[in-house]
């Protein structure tokens, strides 16, 4: 998988999501495929609400969807190798309309200090008109130089201590494809009846970057 494949694996996504995307945003310069401005990190320690917001303000995204949530690709390479890759998507926040009245219900209930103090909390948020919300960011990281665990993994949110080894980097076009599917957008079961698209789609399954798993990683993504 190299970078005239990512380049093509990009625009099928440009031409079989047309319906599906509001913004497309990514660019290729030199060694590096990314987004305008970008920004490299995942902003720890913040509220997803905030996170989210914050990227979406600053157009950190190569692909915003319909429903204003949104898809990271970057890639770097050295030569005719890619040495760093971060595919990810960012959810649109979920606001939880009973999060007040089911945190004191659970607080009364359990007598637990630490849910004693996250209900104050979040009063103190709900007065300040902040909404409460229940998503975070899933991706999928490559790093070809890191040795102190497996090249490339599965993460979700910034839980930095549980990364979900995967022998395979997935290509653009089945990250994100695997991520609409799951959206239950009405125009992807049209899509799925068009033959152009089903043999880009198998096409693509086909592509990938195989990558090393460390000894000491017992349990790995393989398929």
């Amino acid at each position: 998988m190299d970078f005239t494949y990512i380049l093509r694996s990009l625009r099928d996504i440009n031409s079989h999501y047309k319906d599906i995307i509001l913004e497309s945003n990514y660019i290729h310069e030199n060694d590096i495929i990314s987004w305008p401005n970008y920004r490299s990190g995942i902003l720890n320690r913040k509220i997803y609400g905030s996170e989210y917001q914050k990227l979406i303000d600053s157009r950190q995204y190569s692909f915003l969807l319909f429903d204003k949530s949104f898809i990271q690709f970057f890639f770097e390479k050295e030569g005719d190798h890619i040495t760093k890759a971060k595919l990810a998507y960012y959810p649109v926040p979920l606001k939880i309309s009973n999060a007040y009245n089911d945190i004191l219900e659970s607080a009364e209930e359990s007598g637990l200090d630490i849910l004693e103090d996250l209900f104050f909390g979040v009063e103190s948020w709900i007065d300040k008109g902040i909404d409460v919300v229940n998503t975070s960011h899933i991706r999928l990281d490559y790093d070809s130089r890191v040795n102190s665990h497996s090249k490339c993994h599965l993460q979700v949110g910034a839980i930095n201590e549980i990364r979900i080894d995967s022998q395979k980097l997935l290509n653009p076009f089945v990250f994100f494809d695997w991520i609409v599917s799951k959206l239950n957008f009405e125009e992807y079961p049209s899509l799925l009846k068009n033959t152009r698209f089903q043999e880009n789609r198998t096409f693509h399954l086909r592509n990938y970057l195989v990558t090393e798993v460390t000894q000491e990683s017992h349990y790995y993504l393989s398929n």
